[in-house]
């Protein structure tokens, strides 16, 4: 129910994108408005998409789940930040004594 309404948004939001972008370029005047109407338009379409993708990759799942997934991950990065850093002072250490 959830992913039909979000991607609805998406089909609403490429039909304004669209329409802002044709009369957006239709109404232009120099080159960076109509730049500026084809990043309007896009954005009607993409951002919606976005959405609509990222709830459709999460649903079913726990958001439980996802959180600890994140933390493991994390946990992983700071491991390895920290090994790197180790092994950087070791290094100098080493440079010291030579």
């Amino acid at each position: 129910m959830i992913k039909a309404f979000f991607w609805s948004l998406v089909i609403i939001g490429s039909i304004i994108g669209g329409i802002i972008f044709l009369f957006g370029i239709a109404a232009a005047k120099s080159a960076p408005q109509e730049a500026a109407a084809a990043a309007s338009g896009i954005a009607f379409a993409v951002i919606p998409y976005c959405l609509a993708r990222a709830i459709s990759q999460i649903q079913g799942k726990d958001p439980v789940k996802i959180i600890e997934e994140m933390n493991e991950k994390l946990e992983r990065i700071a491991v390895f930040s920290e090994l790197s850093h180790k092994k950087q002072e070791l290094q100098k250490l080493k440079d010291n004594i030579n």
